[in-house]
């Protein structure tokens, strides 16, 4: 799958996912040609932003996120959909609680057709 058929695909499987710690899609659809998807305006800052600036959290905190985000992968893989691209910066802080972003790039799978989103070959994620 490649494309707008791939931007489709994956749409429908993150709009699928219903948890408080994972980022919400409202809609999704095309416009003139361009394909879109809508989700809140976040206020505040990424995790990756945080640690930049306190370079450490207090333990109680930091088990407190990564517990949240432990939960929230926790029901994205029994939808079948594996995040592929965890990291601070895909985790935004909202009036302290943690919501995982950027599904974008999700592995899809156990679809009806068994057909996985990505392929071999086909890198996905953030390269370091």
């Amino acid at each position: 799958m490649v494309g707008a058929e791939r931007f489709l695909a994956e749409i429908k499987t993150t709009a699928n996912l219903q948890h408080p710690h994972i980022l919400p899609l409202f809609d999704s659809g095309e416009a003139d040609g361009f394909l879109f998807y809508v989700m809140p305006f976040i206020e505040g800052k990424t995790l990756k932003d945080r640690l930049d600036r306190d370079r450490q959290l207090p333990i109680d905190e930091a088990l407190g996120i990564a517990t949240a985000i432990a939960n929230a992968l926790e029901t994205a893989h029994e939808a079948g959909v594996v995040h592929r691209d965890i990291k601070p910066a895909n985790i935004l802080l909202s009036r302290g609680e943690p919501l995982v972003a950027d599904f974008g790039i999700a592995l899809a799978v156990g679809s009806a057709s068994d057909r996985r989103l990505t392929e071999t070959g086909l890198s996905v994620g953030t390269p370091f």
